[in-house]
């Protein structure tokens, strides 16, 4: 490790003399020189990134992003390197990531790429980084930076074309609009992405799902008529629905409610559950319903 530091460290400072070789060159070697600042600035740019990928060996990952961001700063000043800038970012979030303590860094670093590569339609890599800045927010905890970068990638995914990625980014989105009480919002949201899986012989398969969360959504919202409206509405979007377990939730769920017998809403859930084990999504929204029913029993499941 201590030769890889030191590899890296000398081709850090290499890196940094073209540099300023680059920045201020003089007025005679600017004359006579045959290497221009444009090209010393990618020569500086290549051996930051391999600064970059020495510290890497040597598992100092914070060092080995600090490298690559120098490196594509260097790159972003040089026109026959430019097109290497959003990589060397995309390196440095890499390095980042596997820092104890560098999340920030890492989202700062997937941004800037992501600015690049905007700038030169290269809009895929947009959608995929900028669903790893959503991914970093919400391991963070930062959920409303989280749903504002799914929901960003969404746009990316559909101007790309890419149904499948970008209906799970809507998902996300809706599951986190969930989480912070915006029910309303969130039921909309799965209603729409449910009705695109519908449109999809690829996608039709996960349409059960968000009609389920969408109910379950408007069910949270305590507002009975609405519940059963939306349940009638979502039988007519997927004809099977109500034969199935998610459609015989919501149907158990809207039933309970409307008669306030918690009894048949815990049945409702422990059916569901016996087959498929409840996750943290349904069951937060089916604790808020369980509350708007101003129980004062508890059972097992919930």
């Amino acid at each position: 490790m201590a030769d890889h530091t030191a590899t890296a460290r000398r081709l850090h400072d290499e890196a940094s003399a073209k540099l300023s070789g680059a920045k201020n060159p003089g007025f005679f070697r600017s004359i006579f020189s045959s290497t221009s600042a444009a090209s010393r600035a990618e020569e500086a740019a290549e051996l930051f990134a391999k600064a970059g990928a020495s510290y890497k060996l040597a598992k100092r990952y914070e060092d080995a992003g600090s490298a690559y961001r120098s490196a594509a700063a260097a790159a972003e000043a040089s026109a026959d390197a430019a097109y290497d800038a959003p990589r060397y970012y995309a390196e440095a979030a890499k390095a980042y990531k596997a820092a104890p303590a560098a999340t920030a860094d890492a989202v700062s670093s997937l941004e800037d790429a992501v600015r690049l590569y905007s700038q030169a339609a290269r809009f895929s890599q947009c959608a995929r980084l900028k669903k790893e800045v959503a991914e970093l927010h919400e391991a963070a905890g930062a959920a409303a930076d989280a749903e504002a970068a799914y929901a960003a990638a969404a746009d990316f995914f559909t101007g790309e074309d890419a149904k499948s990625s970008a209906s799970a980014c809507h998902v996300k989105v809706a599951g986190l609009m969930a989480t912070r009480g915006a029910h309303a919002d969130a039921a909309a949201l799965y209603e729409a992405v449910a009705a695109e899986s519908l449109a999809s012989a690829l996608l039709k398969f996960g349409a059960r799902e968000q009609l389920l969360m969408a109910g379950l959504c408007v069910a949270a919202g305590g507002d009975a008529i609405a519940m059963r409206r939306a349940v009638e509405r979502y039988e007519g979007l997927d004809g099977s629905l109500a034969g199935t377990r998610e459609g015989k939730l919501l149907e158990g769920v809207v039933a309970a409610a409307e008669a306030g017998d918690v009894d048949a809403f815990t049945a409702a859930c422990v059916d569901y559950d016996s087959i498929g084990k409840l996750d943290a999504s349904k069951t937060a929204l089916l604790l808020v319903i369980k509350k708007g029913m101003k129980s004062e029993g508890e059972d097992d499941l919930l």
